[in-house]
């Protein structure tokens, strides 16, 4: 729990955006799914695809924010 503190105060600190590093936490599923369906070849249900393209979108959409300023 202090290392979510942690992070936040030193982002706020050095001025990157938060949604930016709370986006960075969400995607993390993605990639992990990801790796356990190339190695344990476990497939993921329908739901938690749509949930992470969601994820995607926003990360997506945050960046294309980030290029626009």
């Amino acid at each position: 729990m202090a290392s979510i503190y942690m992070t936040m105060y030193f982002s706020h600190i050095s001025g990157v955006n938060v949604g930016v590093i709370t986006t960075m936490w969400a995607i993390q599923p993605l990639f992990t799914s990801l790796i356990d369906y190339i190695i344990n070849r476990e497939v993921v249900n329908f739901n938690y695809i749509v949930g992470m393209l969601f994820i995607l979108l926003g990360a997506v959409l945050i960046g294309i924010k980030g290029i626009m300023d």
